[in-house]
């Protein structure tokens, strides 16, 4: 049989919800911060530096986990 992938537990990094800011109103939340990179266009490695506060923003945008 196939081995199913392991489940992202509930409450760890990978299972946040990321909250997208523009001119300081959040406009959108995404269960994941892929999916607020595939939705907002911005690379994901860039959108985990916004969080970790390496960088202010991307493409006008600031991203913030909840």
């Amino acid at each position: 049989g196939t081995i199913a992938a392991p489940k992202a537990v509930k409450g760890t990094k990978n299972s946040a919800k990321t909250a997208v800011y523009k001119n300081g109103k959040m406009i959108a939340v995404y269960k994941s911060r892929v999916e607020a990179a595939k939705e907002t266009g911005v690379y994901v490695g860039y959108v985990i530096a916004c969080i970790k506060g390496y960088v202010d923003s991307c493409k006008g945008l600031v991203f913030r986990d909840l």
